[in-house]
């Protein structure tokens, strides 16, 4: 699920909701072309909300920035059904996901490895 916030966009907790069912579904066909084309904007913020059930049915909430290490290195680029002439389509890995959500510390920004993804994106 991601979340993807402009300068000039502002969501409430009710909006929040709404835009949180929504994404589940962009979430599978969002390609990095349009990943970048959004990063390129001005103070733009990328953030993954993720929602987990634990096993006493306790809901847990994570934000996450996409910048995150551990996000950043369980993120698979698929490119066989992204459509061609396209840099491919990029699918947060299972096992990351489990981590952010079941660690208790806050998202992290490893500014020379967020430059590193973003080249790697941009290159390919």
């Amino acid at each position: 699920i991601y979340i993807g916030i402009s300068d000039s966009s502002l969501l409430s907790v009710s909006c929040l909701l709404s835009f949180f069912i929504i994404s589940i579904f962009l979430i599978a066909s969002s390609k990095i072309d349009k990943l970048l084309e959004f990063l390129s904007t001005d103070k733009s913020v990328y953030m993954i909300y993720l929602v987990g059930v634990d096993e006493n049915k306790n809901i847990i909430t994570r934000l996450c920035s996409l910048y995150d290490p551990r996000l950043i290195s369980n993120t698979n680029i698929v490119h066989h059904w992204a459509g061609r002439n396209t840099r491919g389509v990029a699918q947060f890995l299972g096992k990351g996901l489990i981590d952010i959500i079941n660690g208790e510390d806050f998202t992290t920004v490893a500014v020379d490895c967020a430059k590193e993804f973003l080249n790697e994106l941009i290159e390919r």
